[in-house]
């Protein structure tokens, strides 16, 4: 952070590429019995957490849980009792 080391490129500063994450679409879709019974896991990663889907037809509101595990040991993170206090 006190002395970032950015190769400098041709490229000249311009607007960031478009982003095709953004939602669009926010019309609520019909209810679905099937997919509001239980939750379906539909992605299962290594040494990480579940990505899990359940429809909410009950108070028809978008929601996530979002759960992520941060490595880090640029601030001597588990290495000494005064960094775990700091972070």
């Amino acid at each position: 952070m006190k002395s970032p080391n950015v190769p400098i490129t041709s490229k000249k500063f311009d607007y960031p590429a478009k982003n095709d994450l953004i939602a669009t679409n926010f019309s609520v879709l019909p209810k679905n019995i099937q997919l509001s019974q239980e939750p379906m896991l539909l992605m299962r990663w290594p040494e990480c957490t579940d990505l899990w889907y359940k429809k909410d037809d009950k108070f028809e509101r978008p929601k996530s849980i979002v759960n992520y595990k941060l490595y880090t040991n640029d601030c001597l993170w588990m290495q000494k009792p005064e960094s775990n206090v700091f972070a």
